[in-house]
């Protein structure tokens, strides 16, 4: 790698401004532009969020979009710099425009796939939303460099890492388990494409004693339904400041 050779990381994310500085929920938003500021000089393209997000961005050079022209345009500002390669985070329609415009002014692009697409867009879109994912992603995975944390996410040839995002902090002020009776974890966003709809109705079945606990944001209507359910326990906005 060439220190402070310029890299522009384009993901659909989105995070907040508060006194010129950033901040998102996804972590991944957060460490990946940290982490490649090592060896690159990082301008970040993403979304813009109306409502105040809870991980600082320890980068400057962001560039939040409200819409797709003008996410776009950020990208095209971009091509003055020489020497610069781009990261794409994921396949979604902003990434995916992105990449069409990068592939005309024939860009080095890299695709950093982290998740199953197809799984994804069928919970969304249904029977559809596969097809759609697979148009863009033969599309946008034709001229790529293809990054991914897992094998079976891609059936090109790509190279695979192994993303943590556990530090020295998690491994302090640890405590034995209860063992008295099975605990779940989920930790995320409270979405149908994330299965935990899904895995609720699996964890109603079951019927020796257990707890399930969720910790997430969510804007869908359906988390009233966490609230009310027995055996459940549910925390929101734990995540902000």
């Amino acid at each position: 790698m060439i220190q402070n050779k310029k890299l522009v990381l384009i993901n659909n994310e989105k995070v907040s401004k508060k006194e010129n500085k950033y901040y998102c929920h996804n972590i991944d938003m957060k460490s990946i532009p940290e982490g490649l500021s090592k060896y690159f000089e990082v301008y970040t393209i993403v979304r813009k969020s109306k409502k105040h997000l809870s991980h600082e961005i320890c980068t400057r050079k962001v560039n939040a979009a409200s819409n797709i022209f003008t996410f776009l345009l950020n990208v095209f500002k971009t091509f003055k710099y020489k020497e610069t390669d781009y990261l794409l985070i994921s396949i979604t329609p902003y990434t995916f425009f992105s990449y069409l415009l990068l592939f005309i002014f024939r860009k080095k692009t890299f695709i950093y796939l982290r998740s199953n697409g197809y799984e994804e867009y069928r919970a969304i879109f249904g029977l559809i939303g596969p097809l759609i994912y697979h148009f863009m992603y033969v599309t946008a995975t034709f001229k790529s460099n293809i990054i991914t944390c897992h094998k079976r996410l891609v059936k090109k040839k790509s190279d695979l890492v192994s993303p943590s995002q556990l530090n020295k902090q998690w491994f302090e002020k640890t405590k034995q388990a209860s063992l008295d009776k099975p605990r779940l974890l989920y930790v995320g966003r409270i979405k149908v494409e994330k299965g935990i709809f899904s895995f609720l109705k699996i964890f109603k079945k079951i019927d020796f004693d257990t707890e399930l606990s969720i910790v997430g944001n969510s804007n869908d209507i359906k988390k009233k339904q966490l609230k009310n359910e027995k055996k459940i326990n549910f925390f929101e906005n734990v995540f902000n400041p």
